[in-house]
């Protein structure tokens, strides 16, 4: 029997926009989700971070990438050129 760690974490929504051109982020994929793994924009205030979840890009959920890597590549290079609005969930622990 394990004991709990006593760990709280919490989710924060986010939206936030960002200019046409490529994110600078490496994106994985956890649990069919689309997670930031490394984040190569050294502009201050930046608003991604490495662990943070993207949940949609332009109205598009993510979730119907189905975790496919390359539908998840495809998807990114389609909006490179776009202004595009990113809902991010990102988990703080207490």
């Amino acid at each position: 029997m394990t004991k709990p760690l006593g760990i709280q974490a919490t989710a924060h929504r986010f939206e936030v926009t960002l200019p046409p051109g490529p994110l600078n982020v490496d994106i994985g994929v956890r649990n069919m989700m689309c997670v930031v793994s490394q984040v190569r924009n050294t502009v201050e205030g930046f608003p991604l971070c490495v662990n943070d979840i993207i949940v949609s890009v332009n109205d598009t959920l993510m979730a119907k990438l189905e975790g496919d890597t390359k539908k998840i590549g495809n998807f990114f290079r389609v909006v490179v050129d776009m202004t595009k609005k990113v809902v991010i969930l990102r988990y703080t622990t207490k």
